[in-house]
This record gives structure tokens, sequence and C-alpha cells, in this order.
């Protein structure tokens, strides 16, 4: 699996825990517009 890491300043949208631990984050950037995020373990 790849990753790609970005460093933005971003404004969070949406937050949607999926699994036990993990999230999906939907953010606003002004370089990117708005982004998707799969965050792994982001709860912990």
């Amino acid at each position: 699996m790849s990753a790609h890491e970005l460093a933005v300043t971003a404004f969070v949208v949406r937050r949607v825990t999926t699994g036990e631990s993990d999230l999906v984050l939907s953010l606003l950037t002004l370089e990117r517009g708005k982004i998707d995020v799969y965050a792994r373990a982001g709860r912990r």
C-alpha cells in the first residue's frame, strides 16, 4: 500500500468513525480545496 504525505493547514468539515479506532476526515484547505483522508488509529 502506498502512503502520501501532505502538510497543509486545514479545517475539519466532517469526521466519521470507522472500526474501533479509525477515522475518515473531510478537510477544507486553501491549497487543495476539499480532501478526504483516512486516519488509521486516529482515535487513540
